[in-house]
């Protein structure tokens, strides 16, 4: 029993970094240097593909390698704080641009490294210790994610099942918001061009038009509004294009109604849009 308990406290638990990096060498040299004082990596090759582990594992730190002037590194970063504010998120760069940092500043980044990056500078700024030349991010995070400093906003809710209207209705409305629901994507596109919500929750499973096609419809009539897809089955290929064609995020039925009230929050509050 002793000797449990020593290998208890000798062993913290691992942190998880997800690590976005195309070139695989430097990346592999990135990945062994931190698993090797404890980090567990998961690798992805672009900000889609990093979105989704994010969303599966929930890391406690992730690591951007997008050339800065891209818009998709400004969009990748703000989809994570929005995912999670306490997610740590370290963009390593190219040339200087202080403009362009002080805006990745702004949406959350906790640290901005040029390139070449030492192996010891990433490990100080994944764990809080900030050497010079590094950029710390002393802007808070603004996306609440509590009901209590929750803004009125309004949502569209498109599903073809009656039931999961007035489910989401009726668990929304009391919190503030202004509900109204539509049967398919057609409806919903005729909608939007009528007044245009804050925030679309939209099934991926329907007749006729679905969820992917509605999403690409109403992205081409109102980029402004955010849309959240929710279904019973998406697969993992899915949920990837529906961020591809700019979905904010995606929600699994049966709904966790506190995870779905973070969503909600999250998507109706944060400022801008994505431009994918």
């Amino acid at each position: 029993m002793p000797r449990i308990a020593m290998q208890t406290k000798m062993d913290p638990p691992r942190r998880v970094v997800v690590l976005v990096e195309d070139h695989p060498e430097l990346g592999a040299l990135y990945a062994a240097h931190l698993e090797g004082i404890g980090f567990s990596v998961i690798r992805a090759a672009d900000e889609l593909e990093a979105l989704l582990q994010i969303k599966r594992v929930r890391p406690t730190s992730v690591v951007l390698d997008l050339p800065l002037r891209q818009p998709s590194c400004l969009d990748a970063l703000w989809r994570i704080k929005a995912l999670d504010p306490a997610i740590r998120v370290v963009i390593l760069t190219g040339p200087e641009d202080s403009g362009l940092h002080r805006q990745a500043q702004a949406l959350g980044a906790s640290a901005i490294l040029k390139k070449p990056v030492a192996a010891e500078m990433l490990l100080q700024a994944l764990t809080e210790t900030f050497p010079s030349g590094a950029l710390r991010s002393d802007v808070a995070t603004t996306t609440p994610t509590t009901t209590e400093t929750l803004e009125a906003g309004r949502v569209l809710v498109v599903d073809d099942e009656a039931e999961v209207c007035a489910l989401l209705e009726d668990f929304l409305a009391p919190k503030g918001y202004r509900v109204r629901s539509v049967a398919d994507g057609a409806a919903a596109i005729r909608e939007v061009l009528k007044e245009a919500p804050d925030l679309v929750l939209l099934d991926i499973d329907m007749p006729r038009l679905d969820g992917i096609e509605a999403l690409r419809a109403i992205r081409a009539v109102a980029r402004e509004v955010r849309i959240v897809m929710i279904s019973g089955k998406a697969s993992l290929d899915t949920a990837k294009r529906a961020l591809l064609y700019g979905a904010f995020d995606y929600i699994a039925k049966p709904f966790d109604l506190d995870h779905l009230s973070e969503v909600v929050a999250a998507a109706v509050l944060c400022e801008g849009s994505s431009e994918n």
